[in-house]
């Protein structure tokens, strides 16, 4: 499974930027509020605290299958076949018998919305080898991302699973990104089998909450009531991950006022360059004395709304650097910060080559010199 960015690394900097943490006393569980697109929390209570995270664990495993669908090792069409272990587990099922087939994409619907276990299982079996074997994986591409204090004992969340708020709302974030997938997390109600087997999503707001694209609730003994649930409106658009509260209705009533808040108070933004942003840095020993600087254009950063103005931008970068100069080198780093806190770091790199000069090139210039005085 190749490596792939996340914005974990920025959303470090915001957490740490800002005190918006709500004390554990005024909450009954814990909670991760992030902006979707730049996986930036942004409210949290206890979101480092490790807990059973119940059937949340199938998102991890829809993670991997939309992962396996672009990387061209799957198709959403393809026909998986279900075994006698995947057939035996207990809990939500959608009664896979052993060497049925189904499509990837029932699949999902029947692991997601509607948190079948054999669903689920079949998908790790397909794409893994084992379930054992698709577990290892689960737990490598979670460290990948970020994840510090999970650790996934399956593809369904039967064994004990373990997780944080904010690492949920880190992998859910993640999976909002794959536009495959995506549609099926938002599904109320639907069918299998044509239409033999009814599918009915048990997260609540994906019918009762504006602009809600999923993703999944969970409960079991050892986890209590656990949700990742995400919207969009207005081009703004957050996840709200919650672990281990007592009862569903104060599970969703939470996950409302949290989304409501992310609405209401955020934005997320493009900065304009900084001021002292070089067009060029100077090149030492190159066949030109200088380069190009380029930036990533498409920075985004959550700030509080009516904060953007006072959003400061910083470039940071030497007199000369020396030749040879690829494209993409680093050449310096930018730094932005709001009301003095660092809230994104990137860096400043070369827009071109700039080869270094070669005896011959400085016999050329020599000669040329001289023919021409």
């Amino acid at each position: 499974m190749k490596l792939r960015f996340t914005a974990a690394a920025a959303a470090v900097l915001f957490i740490n930027a800002f005190s918006f943490t709500v004390s554990a006393e005024d909450t009954e569980g814990t909670f991760a509020l992030a902006e979707a697109e730049t996986g930036t929390i942004i409210l949290e209570s206890g979101a480092d605290t490790v807990l059973s995270c119940g059937s949340l664990t199938k998102l991890m495993t829809a993670l991997l299958a939309a992962e396996a669908v672009e990387d061209g090792k799957a198709s959403l069409d393809g026909k998986m076949t279900a075994s006698a272990h995947a057939n035996s587990l207990k809990g939500a099922e959608i009664w896979l018998v052993e060497g049925e087939k189904m499509s990837l994409y029932d699949l999902l619907k029947g692991a997601v919305p509607g948190n079948a276990n054999d669903a689920a299982c079949t998908i790790a079996e397909n794409l893994g080898g084992s379930e054992g074997k698709f577990t290892e994986i689960m737990n490598g591409r979670a460290a990948e991302l970020g994840m510090k204090g999970t650790s996934f004992a399956d593809s369904t969340g039967l064994g004990n699973s373990l997780s944080t708020a904010g690492d949920m709302a880190l992998l859910s974030c993640e999976l909002l990104r794959h536009e495959t997938v995506k549609p099926v997390f938002s599904i109320y109600l639907d069918y299998v089998r044509n239409g033999e087997t009814q599918i009915v999503n048990t997260n609540r707001l994906v019918r009762t909450y504006e602009g809600c694209t999923g993703l999944k609730y969970s409960f079991s003994e050892e986890s209590g009531y656990c949700a990742a649930v995400s919207a969009e409106r207005d081009g703004k658009a957050f996840v709200a991950a919650l672990l281990g509260y007592p009862d569903k209705d104060t599970l969703f009533a939470k996950a409302r006022e949290l989304l409501d808040h992310g609405f209401s108070a955020y934005s997320c933004v493009t900065p304009e360059a900084p001021e002292d942003f070089p067009d060029y840095i100077r090149v030492k020993g190159g066949v030109s004395e200088k380069v190009r600087a380029a930036y990533d254009k498409d920075i985004r950063i959550v700030v509080p709304n009516g904060k953007i103005r006072r959003i400061e931008g910083y470039a940071a970068y030497p007199e000369y650097v020396y030749a040879p100069v690829k494209a993409g080198d680093k050449l310096g780093e930018l730094f932005y910060y709001l009301d003095g806190n660092l809230v994104y770091r990137g860096e400043i790199r070369a827009k071109s080559n700039v080869k270094a000069k070669s005896q011959g090139f400085l016999l050329s210039r020599l000669l040329k010199y001289l023919f021409e005085f």
